[in-house]
């Protein structure tokens, strides 16, 4: 199943579709006019955009997004949950932010966006992003039912929540932060793959890279570096990803 946002203009708020694939290459598309939006959400800003999707224990569907405040600036909002008793719906909205903004000086005082849900024993984590000023790191909450949330907490540190992962020192192919990040559990760990915005010649260029963890807290960045980027594409942009993993195969 996939999910994804349909949009014919900008700003505008998009409509989530639906499609089918039963070798996740060829998809087929389950709706015409969408599942759902966040128009009439009164906390939904500018539009939201669905992130990731998961089945919670008692049957039910989640999606979980993210809003946009600014339509200029997409790492400002908050992120949300809608469920359903089946992926065609019907879905519902649920009428507060499930992750919001730390503190004001925290690492994610600016905004939390871009979730990746995964199952861990008997809990849900979430991998997400935040950023102060402008500069992104990617962060964990977790969860015992895939509705309440409590941010990652450093035993270690005096501060309310911490990032997992951030940009890499000067001179890096991702000094300028990190972000988008998605998470599968294999049987080789736990392996994410998240995104890079920097400087180009004429317009900024999208990157992705890798990183693993064992444990799903402590993660090693991948030594190559970027293994995605929009630059030969001549893309404005790459973004909104997800990743998959299915016998044995990975899915971006």
């Amino acid at each position: 199943h996939s999910f994804y946002n349909g949009i014919d203009s900008w700003p505008s708020h998009v409509r989530v579709g639906h499609a089918t694939s039963s070798d996740g290459k060829k998809w087929t598309k389950q709706s015409t006019d969408g599942l759902l939006t966040g128009a009439g959400l009164e906390w939904s800003g500018v539009s939201i955009f669905v992130h990731d999707a998961i089945v919670l224990d008692d049957g039910t569907w989640a999606l979980y997004f993210s809003t946009v405040r600014s339509s200029t600036n997409f790492a400002s909002g908050v992120i949300g949950v809608a469920t359903a008793p089946a992926p065609t719906g019907p879905w519902t909205l649920h009428d507060a932010p499930i992750v919001e903004p730390g503190p004001e000086g925290s690492w994610d005082s600016d905004g939390t966006v871009d979730p990746s849900v995964v199952q861990v024993g008997e809990q849900l984590w979430m991998y997400y992003d935040g950023n102060i000023g402008g500069r992104r790191a990617i962060g964990l909450a977790t969860s015992d039912d895939g509705l309440t949330w409590v941010k990652f907490d450093d035993p270690n540190t005096d501060d309310i929540s911490d990032p997992l992962l951030g940009a890499g020192n000067e001179g890096d192919w991702d000094e300028t932060g990190v972000y988008d990040p998605q998470v599968v559990v294999s049987d080789e760990g736990f392996v994410m793959s998240y995104f890079v915005r920097r400087p180009g010649v004429a317009s900024p260029i999208y990157e992705a890279g890798l990183a693993y963890s064992d444990d799903g807290l402590t993660w090693e960045k991948d030594e190559e570096g970027a293994y995605l980027s929009s630059d030969p594409w001549g893309f404005g942009g790459i973004f909104l990803s997800s990743l998959v993993h299915h016998e044995d195969e990975y899915f971006l």
